[in-house]
């Protein structure tokens, strides 16, 4: 229940939809992540841990030098576009951090759904076979919580998937279409398999440990938790 003048929480129709729109809570915190990215913290700790071997690359392992720092150089790189991409789309609702948390919900269930909508109307599987039209009937509901903040990060995501689309697949010739087909793009992973990444992550073979790009391999579509 709301608070006595407070808005009503931010709750899905479907008792269904509401499981898959919590169902990776705890597992992807990406809010948190997000906080600490704005607020600067952004090297990783497999990257801070460089900076231990530090008096080695200074002595007996000198030649290693030049390889340590292009590694360096090359993941912040990699880091800092991404921090900056992300902060261009979020800002609007990091302006009143009383609402952000709720900003955020709205605009991250708003994305989800969006992408099930997308999977449904090209023929692909929906996340615990939702029809259709309850995921219509969902958006439907987040837009009446819609505020200018959340449109406008809303419309920034449309802008950076379209630039990303354009410079990672179209200019690299990977797809005749200069613009994708999914304006509300967003990374899709099953639950099921990222959260036992971690029980075999040390023993996977060389071959699956190397850097993934996710967004070059076709949706196909998934009944499982997202």
């Amino acid at each position: 229940m709301p608070k006595p003048g407070g808005e009503p929480p931010v709750r899905a129709l479907d008792a269904d939809v509401e499981a898959v729109l919590t169902a990776s809570k705890g597992i992807h915190p990406f809010f948190d992540r997000l906080e600490s990215i704005a607020r600067g913290n952004f090297i990783s700790k497999n990257v801070k841990a460089l900076f231990e071997y530090e008096p080695l690359i200074q002595g007996e392992f000198k030649h290693l030098e030049p390889t340590v720092r292009r590694f360096l150089d090359k993941w912040l790189d990699v880091v800092r576009t991404t921090r900056e991409g992300m902060l261009s789309v979020v800002h609007p609702m990091l302006k009143d951090k009383t609402k952000t948390a709720r900003w955020f919900n709205i605009f991250e269930r708003y994305l989800t759904v969006q992408n099930e909508i997308f999977n449904g109307k090209n023929g692909l599987r929906m996340t615990r076979d939702i029809p259709l039209k309850t995921w219509e009937s969902e958006l439907a509901h987040l837009e009446t919580m819609m505020t200018p903040e959340i449109k406008k990060a809303l419309e920034l995501h449309k802008q950076y998937v379209q630039l990303n689309w354009k410079e990672l697949v179209y200019e690299r010739g990977l797809h005749p279409s200069p613009t994708s087909p999914n304006e509300w793009y967003v990374p899709r992973e099953v639950l099921d398999y990222a959260g036992r990444w971690t029980e075999f992550a040390g023993r996977a073979p060389r071959s699956l440990m190397q850097p993934s790009r996710s967004y070059l391999k076709a949706r196909g579509g998934s009944v499982r938790d997202i």
